[in-house]
């Protein structure tokens, strides 16, 4: 048995590619113009003083009105990041001196351990009581 593929695979290339030109060719795209100058109101029987797609003032008017909104939402974002990074570089800074921090504290010199101070205090308080009740005795004979 014979395997047809090659042929096949060329046929639906091919099948392909005239689907795309016939696409290109029947779906044109508006062609957008320069903004004319001279747009006045025209007659039906008139000549447009400009080439293009003529659009609606109203449309005109929202299309600049949503730049100028862009352009100022792009601005204060910008801003924002510019804040957020000002802001990151802080706590990175604290974040390190918290680590310093917690590594000093964390491997403290052997008198500032807790433990230690635990039975220094221990001890100091026998050798007081010791002492105290020495001198008691001392002073009742």
């Amino acid at each position: 048995m014979k395997h047809r593929w090659p042929r096949c695979r060329t046929a639906v290339i091919l099948f392909t590619c005239v689907l795309i030109c016939l696409y290109a060719v029947s779906c044109p795209s508006p062609a957008l113009a320069e903004p004319c100058a001279k747009a006045v109101p025209l007659m039906a029987a008139d000549p447009a003083p400009c080439d293009g797609v003529l659009y609606p003032e109203a449309l005109v008017k929202e299309h600049l009105r949503l730049r100028v909104d862009f352009e100022e939402i792009s601005k204060k974002l910008a801003i924002e990041q510019d804040l957020h990074a000002k802001d990151l570089a802080t706590y990175r800074l604290k974040l390190d001196a918290a680590d310093r921090d917690l590594a000093r504290f964390s491997n403290p010199p052997w008198y500032e351990r807790p433990e230690i101070n635990r039975w220094m205090g221990f001890g100091l308080g026998v050798v007081l009581s010791v002492a105290t009740a020495f001198a008691v005795a001392q002073v009742a004979h």
